[in-house]
């Protein structure tokens, strides 16, 4: 039987086609993981989820999405320290007792995953990793990194620490910008550091409402 796993309506919306494509106000972060693009050694796997590319959005290819949340004892962190000149501490862990670095905004996060050699999803991303997580819930292979078939149970805890109903209510940001222009919305994507280190998108599309 599927597990029953409670959500919020904001989580609802986002796995919605429909509500999903209805764009009229920017709104709060939606909660997303790091991915990492050009893995060199199966130790770098670990935590890590293995997206095929049939069903990652068109222009991918296959993925590999970390699993948890940015650690302080994850890669590239003392650097990003020193350059970004953060402490970068953990503040909290998850539902299965990983700990995280929370409590900031959204440019020093995707800095972070910036400086080191990570990329911070998109909403559209975001949401096909949501319901791949699903279909392994429906009985669906789902394979880590390392090439290992993952246990329904593992697959829920981190399905359900992702998308459940939390208390106090938590986010993490995509990369995903929307910016409310005079002649209507637009979305910025594409995000990466100057030689200052300050965020520049590298696309933008304006946004049209389906009524």
């Amino acid at each position: 039987m599927t597990p029953i796993i409670e959500v919020s309506e904001q989580t609802l919306g986002m796995l919605n086609p429909e509500v999903y494509k209805v764009i009229e106000t920017p709104t709060n972060p939606i909660l997303s993981k790091q991915i990492i693009e050009t893995p060199t050694e199966p130790k770098d796997l670990e935590g890590y989820i293995f997206m095929p590319g049939e069903i990652t959005p068109q222009g991918y290819g296959d993925l590999d999405i970390n699993s948890a949340r940015v650690s302080e004892k994850d890669y590239g962190i003392r650097e990003a320290r020193k350059r970004l000149e953060e402490s970068f501490m953990n503040t909290s862990s998850d539902s299965m007792k990983r700990y995280f670095i929370g409590n900031i905004n959204r440019d020093t996060a995707l800095k972070l995953n910036s400086v080191r050699g990570r990329k911070t999803p998109l909403v559209n991303l975001m949401n096909k990793f949501l319901k791949y997580l699903h279909s392994g819930l429906n009985g669906e292979s789902v394979y880590n990194s390392q090439g290992h078939k993952m246990d329904i149970k593992e697959i829920e805890a981190i399905y359900s620490d992702v998308v459940g109903v939390k208390s106090p209510w938590r986010a993490e940001w995509s990369e995903d910008f929307y910016e409310q222009r005079e002649d209507g919305l637009y979305v910025l994507r594409d995000f990466k550091l100057d030689s200052e280190d300050n965020l520049i998108s590298g696309s933008r599309e304006k946004l049209q409402k389906i009524h």
